[in-house]
């Protein structure tokens, strides 16, 4: 199990004083279940390396996930934060760092199948004939796949071999073998273009989910992939 999180401030409840929201997920890359996370702890420094606050995180009653009770299998991750009253003012956060350590419990490793395994949301995503693959260190998933998780539409121009992808108010613009992309009509430099392979076309995983806003987690001992937003 792993934690990554940002720290950043914000107006309270009553816009009269900002607090410092410490944010991020639980995850597990692994092939082995976990649970019971304890003995949390937090030191966030600001841009100048300078200590802005120590925390020590303890479950209580009220809180909506409790710490000692999280337990994830292989692919699954859970939100968490936690809010610190009253920082210290004129902090700066842009270039924020979180260390932290906590311990956990683990269990027996469970059998996966073989290649990589995609989860998003803690829900498997299935692909059918055309599998994920890793070409010069990042991940090509099939199209089609990755966009109804993730509730995109996809349109293909097969007169041009460009697919779009949009959610929401973002559109992600990719040709097949072009090493540059469009979000919402701005240039965006890909390390490995799209490609066409058994009929299927295969986009950079890592580029699609962060465009859109999700956090990629990947476990190279178990072949796990996981996208959370």
């Amino acid at each position: 199990m792993q934690y990554i999180c940002i720290a950043s401030l914000e107006r309270g409840k009553d816009d009269s004083q900002e607090e410092l929201v410490v944010e991020g997920y639980f995850y597990n890359v692994s092939n082995t279940p976990v649970s019971g996370v304890t003995g949390l702890s937090f030191d966030i420094y600001d841009v100048n390396r300078e200590l802005v606050a120590h925390a020590e995180v303890v479950d209580e009653p009220t809180d909506e996930v409790k710490l000692a009770d999280m337990k994830l299998n292989p692919g699954e991750c859970k939100y968490w934060s936690f809010i610190i009253q009253s920082p210290n003012k004129g902090l700066d956060l842009t270039e924020s760092t979180v260390e932290h350590e906590f311990k956990y419990d683990s269990f027996d490793k469970v059998k996966l199948e073989d290649g990589i395994k995609t989860y998003y949301n803690n829900k498997k995503i299935n692909f059918s004939k055309t599998k994920p693959k890793v070409e010069n260190g990042r991940t090509l998933v099939p199209i089609r796949a990755i966009t109804e998780a993730m509730g995109a539409k996809v349109d293909w121009d097969g007169k041009t071999s460009t697919a779009t992808i949009t959610r929401d108010d973002v559109s992600i613009k990719l040709k097949i073998g072009d090493k540059e992309a469009y979000v919402n009509g701005e240039k965006v430099q890909l390390d490995v273009p799209a490609k066409i392979e058994n009929g299927s076309t295969l986009v950079p995983l890592r580029f699609i989910g962060e465009t859109f806003g999700a956090q990629i987690f990947w476990g190279q001992d178990a072949k796990i992939i996981i996208i959370a937003e």
